[in-house]
């Protein structure tokens, strides 16, 4: 579970959805992110655990093509 209790956010990259475009993009204008632990998906995306940065962060989609974010209640 994502979210303040577990201490993680969930960042979701669907390639599929051009979710490795999009993130290769951010990294580039604000840096690499500090992932803890990264997984694959069984349909060949990535689920990259962040520390979770504040008191309550939403889970998100849309902001980007691709990727999602998975934060309290996701």
């Amino acid at each position: 579970m994502a979210g303040r209790l577990s201490g993680v956010v969930v960042l979701d990259v669907d390639p599929g959805h051009g979710g490795a475009d999009s993130l290769a993009a951010v990294e580039r204008e604000e840096g690499r992110l500090q992932v803890t632990v990264e997984v694959t998906t069984g349909g060949g995306g990535r689920h990259l655990y962040l520390r979770h940065p504040a008191p309550v962060t939403s889970n998100r989609v849309g902001l980007q093509p691709g990727p999602e974010v998975r934060g309290d209640g996701g």
